[in-house]
């Protein structure tokens, strides 16, 4: 029971959120430019929060004990930390890659309001902002309506509904494929109950955009309408579209990762 609603709960709060050369030198050149890019737009920070992120909003009784929770930390750092989700996110970047786009968005995460924006996306899953999302509807029932259509354009330009429903569908299946155990022994309960959780945490596309506008409108909430419009722009750009692009095909693999690490951390734990 302990072991299930650990997993459940996992799965819940993951709701919340090639081209290559052929020289090695044009190769680390490549994914020079593509870390550069992901530093300085925040992607970086994202990825070495996901996973804390996501331990943190499991209720501390769906652990046996602090030491239980302490090691399935660990074990997921191991197993899906920065630095391996930074490789598939790479590698997805990679795969699409356009130099002249990159270029693009490069520069204008290094323009003065890139730079801000990068700081911004750096801590978008932090625990503490995180909680004030969940708490935040009231940050868009006093937000005007020329700023919400801003937000509107970002999340289309993003196409985040559909982005976040494949996050979480590449998130169960991490943990249904994580659930197998060394010895493949797949647990029905559990992989049916993941199944159902996946079902159930499903919204409709209204939904979807409202949750999606709080988020936005708290994580740059300190970004003037006038830096908010130039962000919007850039995100409709081409260059924006592609990496953006690129990034959804980057994350879902790290969305999958992190799902399975947790699933083995949570098989591991039904062991014992």
């Amino acid at each position: 029971m302990k072991s299930f609603k650990f997993v459940r709960f996992l799965a819940v709060c993951s709701c919340l959120w090639v081209v290559l050369h052929t020289t090695s030198s044009m190769c680390d050149q490549t994914d020079a430019l593509i870390d550069k890019a992901l530093n300085q737009s925040g992607l970086t920070g994202q990825l070495e929060l996901l996973g804390p992120a996501v331990l943190s909003a499991v209720p501390d009784d769906a652990f046996p004990d602090t030491k239980s929770k302490d090691e399935i930390g660990s074990f997921m750092k191991k197993a899906a930390g920065k630095d391996r989700l930074l490789a598939l996110v790479r590698e997805a970047v990679r795969e699409n890659f356009n130099h002249e786009m990159l270029e693009q968005v490069i520069s204008f995460y290094e323009s003065k309001l890139g730079r801000k924006v990068g700081r911004l996306q750096a801590h978008a899953l932090t625990p503490a902002l995180m909680k004030s999302v969940r708490e935040g509807r009231k940050n868009t029932a006093s937000m005007d309506e020329a700023r919400l259509n801003l937000l509107r354009r970002m999340i289309k330009a993003e196409r985040v509904t559909q982005y976040n429903e494949k996050l979480l569908q590449s998130f169960i299946k991490g943990l249904i494929d994580g659930s197998l155990g060394a010895q493949g022994n797949r647990d029905p309960a559990i992989q049916e109950g993941l199944e159902g959780i996946e079902k159930g945490t499903r919204l409709d596309e209204a939904r979807a955009e409202e949750i999606a506008l709080v988020a936005f409108a708290h994580a740059f909430r300190s970004l003037s309408d006038k830096e908010l419009e130039e962000l919007v722009a850039h995100k409709e750009s081409e260059a924006g579209l592609w990496f953006d692009s690129s990034l959804q095909t980057g994350f879902n693999r790290a969305s999958y990762e992190t799902g399975k690490a947790l699933g083995e951390a949570a098989y591991a734990s039904r062991r014992r």
